[in-house]
């Protein structure tokens, strides 16, 4: 008799603290998903507004969801925790106010590490939603990409579009301060993505699209794979109260070799809402972003003078000899 454990695929991390709002839009958009190989491990913050208790119906109802509930000192800190108590092979990371709009995403993401193992991670294009759920468009740093033909996407949802509607929805305080942050560096970077490739760049391409734009990865809908996740991924020091960021893992991802592969098509959405993550840890995010790009520009140099040292590597850390 065989008793070896079976083990899901793929494994969603949910950090939550007082999301009880929204919890319920992001645990339907998992649960609706057509590829069921999965679990929820989901880290909540001792929360106090009824959240707990959503997660125990949803716990209840699904067996794969696994709620656990601690103090925590950020949403990094969550996510790590969480991290340590999954078991699949490849990794999401979902914010409780988001959630995802292509129910057959987690299979488009598994077909592709399936059809290609020197790939490490598979993301797709973030669509914007108001904070009652309705789309508004994609997020204009990806909107270039996106494949319209087919995806129910609404033309007049343009890049431009989106901007308008942020422009018009928040105070003009919070527009002022942004406004401060820029400068040539943030501009000349803005350019390059938005004036850049049409056609996601794929695999070695997208490394050198990354190098000269800096472009990020979109870490509400990415998928993963476990070993670079964990490899790649800067560790959480607790009592740091440190709000943490994935700055240092998009660096770390490309600077290794480790080979991306992007899919056109909507497949998560994030809420713009008041009191968000983002809102909170804005000002840490700026000095992060200062220092991943100038981390980035180094890296360039060095690059250029002995790139014939640098090897791309498959998702166990091996040496691509060919990429396909």
């Amino acid at each position: 008799m065989n008793t070896k454990e079976v083990t899901p695929r793929v494994s969603v991390l949910l950090p939550v603290r007082n999301s009880g709002k929204f919890l319920k839009d992001a645990l339907n958009s998992i649960t609706a998903q057509s590829f069921k190989d999965f679990e929820v491990i989901v880290m909540d913050g001792e929360s106090t507004d009824g959240s707990l208790r959503i997660l125990n119906e949803y716990s209840k109802k699904y067996p794969n969801i696994k709620v656990f509930s601690e103090p925590d000192e950020s949403h990094y800190h969550a996510i790590h925790k969480a991290l340590d108590r999954a078991v699949g092979d490849f990794v999401f990371i979902l914010s409780a106010s988001d959630g995802y709009v292509d129910r057959d995403w987690f299979k488009k993401c598994v077909d592709a590490f399936e059809n290609d193992s020197t790939i490490s991670l598979v993301w797709g294009i973030p669509m914007y939603t108001t904070e009652d759920g309705r789309i508004i468009g994609p997020a204009y740093t990806y909107s270039h990409f996106l494949k319209r033909s087919g995806v129910g996407v609404n033309p007049s949802r343009s890049r431009m579009g989106t901007l308008k509607w942020i422009i018009k929805k928040f105070k003009l305080g919070e527009l002022v301060s942004t406004a401060k942050k820029i400068n040539t560096r943030n501009l000349r970077t803005m350019a390059r993505i938005l004036l850049g490739a049409t056609n996601i760049p794929q695999k070695q391409e997208w490394f050198h699209y990354w190098l000269r734009t800096g472009q990020i990865f979109p870490d509400g809908n990415m998928c993963v794979a476990e070993k670079p996740l964990r490899r790649c991924l800067k560790l959480y020091r607790p009592g740091v109260n440190e709000p943490g960021s994935w700055m240092s893992f998009f660096f770390n991802f490309n600077a290794n070799g480790y080979l991306s592969y992007g899919i056109p098509t909507p497949a998560n959405f994030a809420r713009l809402h008041r009191g968000q993550n983002t809102e909170v840890v804005k000002d840490f995010d700026e000095e992060d972003r200062v220092k991943y790009f100038s981390k980035l520009k180094k890296f360039r140099r060095e690059y250029i003078r002995s790139q014939n040292a640098f090897a791309f590597v498959d998702r166990d850390g091996n040496a691509i000899v060919k990429i396909k």
